[in-house]
């Protein structure tokens, strides 16, 4: 009999735990969800804004969008990788996008 309330026992616990764990994944998954439909509004953001300008540097974006440097290459290199903009000049001040007209 005391096996039978030690298996009880465990299974609860197992119940208990697992509810916990798919708890923490939810919001985990509910997280990387929330930052990817942000990430997309800020490059769907850019893309507009060469509707204003035909050449963009990482700065303008900065001040438009209200990000760091680091978030702006990142969001170009990744507009650019998907063929979006073309990337001109090579480094630092020097360098603009502009948008790859398909």
């Amino acid at each position: 009999m005391a096996w039978l309330l030690t298996v009880i026992l465990a299974l609860i616990l197992l119940l208990v735990l697992s509810a916990k764990i798919r708890q923490k994944s939810v919001g985990i998954y509910k997280y990387t969800l929330e930052r990817s439909v942000h990430k997309q509004k800020n490059k769907q953001k850019i893309l507009d804004l060469f509707q204003k300008n035909r050449e963009l540097t990482n700065e303008q974006v900065r001040q438009a969008l209200k990000i760091s440097n680091r978030s702006v290459v990142r969001y170009m290199d990744e507009l650019e990788n998907m063929g979006k903009v073309k990337q001109l000049g090579d480094i630092g001040r020097g360098v603009s996008y502009q948008l790859v007209l398909s």
